[in-house]
């Protein structure tokens, strides 16, 4: 099993077939690095659904990941007002 670690950010895009469909998954790895946040609505830009992944070893790493989450749901709900 083999560990990369990210620098910058990282992006994938993996098709999955399920019954007559085709999911697309693009899947964006930012390490958490403040820098990207400014970026988010380009992730979250046509998505249906979001997975936030947090490191469980600090309570400081959770509260990131409900920040992202809010951050999504606000330009779900207000794509316009994102600044």
């Amino acid at each position: 099993n083999k560990n990369n670690s990210t620098i910058g950010a990282a992006y994938n895009t993996f098709n999955y077939p399920y019954k007559d469909f085709l999911i697309k998954f693009d899947v964006w790895d930012t390490s958490g690095q403040k820098n990207f946040y400014t970026l988010l609505p380009l992730y979250y830009k046509n998505a249906c659904a979001v997975l936030i992944f947090y490191d469980i070893v600090l309570r400081y790493y959770f509260v990131i990941a409900i920040v992202e989450a809010y951050h999504f749901l606000s330009f779900v709900f207000f794509p316009y007002s994102m600044s």
